[in-house]
């Protein structure tokens, strides 16, 4: 799954999106680019905190028995992130971190967090990350967010790659108008399809 996480459409994430998309397929020969997924299209709710996930519901999808999963359609993307091959999340940087629609899917991965750490885990799987800042300083500016991806998918048996961190590309049309971070983008979707994504 390619996930661009970005609330605004046609912004820089969209764009390294289908970069990255489009890189990844014709690495592995494909005559189309690879699907993305725009987190956008879904609607999550927040965690309440309620505990509720803290008792497994054999009856729902993937056992998580969180009241908001009836309400919004965090469903079919918790399934993509535990379930999923591969993965690859493009995210602009808000205020040294992420976007709130990202930041709610990854506090809903809490039941996974709290189902007995000795049932059985997915395989392992890597997960590829692009984060687009508007900053061009800024000696911690992408580390909450490495931290929080991290410890958010940790529980589902994924680990991050080395991520693509671009600095400097704040107007929708910055990854675009730049070679550089452009070629950086499609160079690091032919590395992770090289790598079996």
């Amino acid at each position: 799954m390619i996930l661009a996480c970005s609330p605004r459409p046609g912004g820089n994430s969209d764009t390294a999106a289908r970069l990255f998309a489009r890189a990844a397929g014709q690495r592995l020969g494909l005559a189309a680019p690879l699907p993305v997924t725009l987190l956008r299209s879904f609607r999550i709710a927040p965690c309440l905190a309620c505990s509720a996930c803290a008792q497994p519901d054999p009856s729902s999808a993937l056992g998580l028995a969180c009241p908001q999963s009836r309400e919004d359609d965090s469903i079919p993307l918790l399934q993509a992130l535990a379930q999923a091959p591969c993965l690859c999340l493009i995210s602009p940087i808000f205020f040294y971190h992420l976007p709130s629609p990202l930041k709610a899917l990854l506090d809903r991965t809490q039941p996974f967090w709290l189902r007995p750490r000795e049932r059985a885990l997915p395989p392992p799987r890597l997960c590829r990350i692009i984060l687009i800042a508007g900053r061009t300083r800024g000696k911690s500016l992408f580390a909450g967010s490495l931290l929080s991806l991290r410890y958010a998918l940790d529980p589902l048996n994924v680990r991050l790659a080395e991520p693509l961190l671009l600095r400097g590309l704040e107007e929708p049309g910055a990854l675009a108008s730049s070679p550089e971070a452009s070629l950086a983008v499609s160079a690091y979707g032919q590395e992770a399809a090289g790598d079996g994504l």
